[in-house]
C-alpha cells in the first residue's frame, strides 16, 4: 500500500535526465463496433439497436449547419469536436495513444471515457465518465451490462504496455454490493482506480455507514477514487435560457464536482480509512487555499460535536488524502501551488485527446509540440524541485506507479528533461492551434 502522505522524494534532481511525466487526465472512447465484441449474446439485439441510434445521431450533428444551430448553438460545437475526435486514432487504439504518449513524453495516463465524439458507453451516456444522473432504476440493469462490456474492452486495452496506463472503472455506484463485486474484478483485470461520481440524486451521502465496506474494498485493492470535472445532476445546472452556458462552466468545474469532500472529511470517512485517496481532475483555479480556510474554520468552531469521530483538523485530511488534477495548468496555478503550500498535492494533465487540452494534432504552420510548449510555458518560472513534483513525482507516489520502470520508459522514448521545460516559451502558438484552455492568462476557462 502506498502512503500517500509520504511526500519528500529521495530521488537526486537530475536536471539533464528525461523526466517520467505522468499525467492525470485522458479519455478514451471505443467505437461500438469495438465494444460490440464483449457484448453478452443476450444483449446484442438491444446493443444494436442503441448503436444504430448514436451512428444517426452522429450522422445528425455532423451534417449540422450554423443557422441551424441558432437556438441551440452548442450543438454545432458538438459536431466539430465529434468530427475531431473521430479524427484522433488514439481515441480508441491503443497503438495510437502509446504514439501520441511518446510524442509529448509522457510515460503515463490516467484514463477516463469520453472523447467528445458522441460515442457514449453503451446505456450509460455520453459523459460516461461523469456517469450523468443516477434516477433512472429501471435503467440500472442495463447501464450495469454497459458497464461491463466498456470495462471489459478496457482491460484488453491497458493490457498492451500496461505498466502506463492507469485505466479507470466504472462501477454500478447506485448498488454498492455490485459496486464491490465490479471493483475486484476491475483490479485482478489490470484496472488501477474508481470513476467515482460527485454526490447526486440516487446515491446515499457518502458519509453513510453504508458505504463502509466500499472505502475498505478501495483501501484493500489499492484503487484511488477519482473524480472528472462534468455532467451534474439536472437539478444543479441549468440547461436552458441565455444563463446556461455560463452556469454550466461555472458549476461543471467548481464547487459541485467537488462536493463530496465535506461527507467523506466531516463524516470521519478520511479518519477510518487512512488509505483511501480522492483524485479530483480538471480541477483548474487555486480553491485549495479557500477551502482549507473554510473547513478548519466550520470545523474549529463545532469540533466538540465530531472530536471524536474526527479528532484533526480538515486541513490535515486534505493533505493526506485528497489531490487536485490540474488538467492543462497555466503558470499562475502552479505558482499559486508553490506560493500557498500545497504543491505536493497537485498533478499535471494533459486532458487527451480533448480540443482544450494540450495535445494537439498539427495544425498550421507552427510545428512545435503543443503539449511541450505548454509545459514550458506553465513551468519556466517554478523551482525544478517543484516542477518535478507537479509532473511526475506526485502522480508516481499518489497511484501507486513504479519510479524504475517510468525512468527507463522516459529515457527510452525522450521524455522531456527539466532543463527544457525551464526554457522560457517565447511565442506562444496561435489560437486553434495549441489547445482552448493550454494557455490560459486567467481563470479556469479564458
Amino acid at each position: 500500500m502506498v502512503d500517500s502522505a509520504v511526500k519528500t522524494s529521495t530521488v537526486p534532481l537530475d536536471l539533464a535526465q528525461p523526466l517520467p511525466i505522468v499525467s492525470c487526465d485522458g479519455h478514451i472512447g471505443p467505437r461500438m463496433s469495438d465494444m460490440r465484441t464483449y457484448c453478452p449474446g443476450d444483449r446484442l439485439e438491444q446493443f444494436d439497436e442503441f448503436a444504430g441510434q448514436i451512428e444517426d445521431m452522429g450522422k445528425a450533428f455532423s451534417a449540422l449547419r450554423p443557422e441551424q444551430t441558432l437556438d441551440a448553438p452548442e450543438a454545432l460545437v458538438r459536431a466539430a469536436q465529434s468530427t475531431r475526435m473521430r479524427a484522433v486514432e488514439g481515441a480508441h487504439d491503443m497503438q495510437a495513444r502509446l504514439r501520441d504518449m511518446n510524442d509529448d513524453g509522457v510515460v503515463a495516463e490516467l484514463i477516463f471515457h469520453g472523447v467528445q465524439d458522441l460515442r457514449p458507453v453503451p446505456w450509460v451516456g455520453l459523459a460516461g465518465f461523469t456517469l450523468g444522473e443516477l434516477v433512472d432504476t429501471d435503467a440500472h440493469e442495463l447501464s450495469l451490462a454497459g458497464m461491463r462490456i466498456y470495462n471489459r474492452w478496457l482491460a484488453d486495452a491497458v493490457s498492451i504496455e500496461p505498466e502506463r496506463h492507469i485505466a479507470a472503472a466504472l462501477l454500478p455506484i447506485w448498488d454498492i454490493d455490485l459496486s464491490i463485486t465490479e471493483l475486484r474484478w476491475a483490479r485482478e483485470a489490470g484496472l488501477k482506480a474508481v470513476n467515482f461520481p460527485s454526490p447526486r440524486r440516487g446515491l446515499a451521502f457518502y458519509d453513510d455507514p453504508v458505504w463502509e465496506p466500499f472505502w475498505s474494498a478501495c483501501e484493500d485493492f489499492d484503487m484511488p477514487l477519482v473524480t472528472h470535472a462534468g455532467a451534474l445532476d439536472r437539478e444543479d445546472s441549468s440547461s436552458s435560457g441565455i444563463a446556461a452556458p455560463f452556469l454550466q462552466s461555472i458549476e461543471l468545474g467548481g464547487w459541485p464536482s467537488r462536493r463530496a469532500l465535506a461527507r467523506l472529511i466531516f463524516g470521519g470517512v478520511f479518519e477510518r480509512h487512512r488509505a483511501l485517496k480522492l483524485l479530483l481532475v480538471e480541477q483548474n483555479h487555486h480553491w485549495w487555499t479557500a477551502t482549507i480556510d473554510e473547513y478548519d474554520s466550520a470545523y474549529l468552531s463545532n469540533r466538540w460535536m465530531v472530536q471524536d469521530e474526527v479528532p484533526r483538523l480538515p486541513s490535515e485530511y486534505l493533505r493526506d488524502h485528497v489531490f487536485i488534477g490540474a488538467s492543462f495548468m497555466a503558470p499562475f496555478e502552479a505558482e499559486a501551488a508553490v506560493d500557498e503550500g500545497y504543491v505536493d498535492n497537485v498533478m499535471w494533465g494533459r486532458d487527451y485527446p480533448h480540443v482544450e487540452g494540450t495535445w494537439q494534432p498539427s495544425v498550421g504552420d507552427d510545428p512545435r509540440n503543443m503539449t511541450l510548449c505548454s509545459l514550458r510555458y506553465c513551468y519556466s518560472g517554478i523551482a525544478p524541485e517543484d516542477t518535478r513534483a507537479m509532473l511526475s513525482d506526485n502522480a508516481i507516489r499518489i497511484l501507486g506507479l513504479d519510479r524504475d520502470v517510468l525512468s527507463n520508459v522516459a529515457e527510452r522514448i525522450g521524455s522531456p528533461t527539466l532543463e527544457q521545460i525551464a526554457a522560457p516559451l517565447g511565442a506562444i502558438p496561435a489560437p486553434g492551434v495549441g489547445g482552448a484552455l493550454a494557455f490560459r492568462t486567467r481563470g479556469p476557462w479564458g
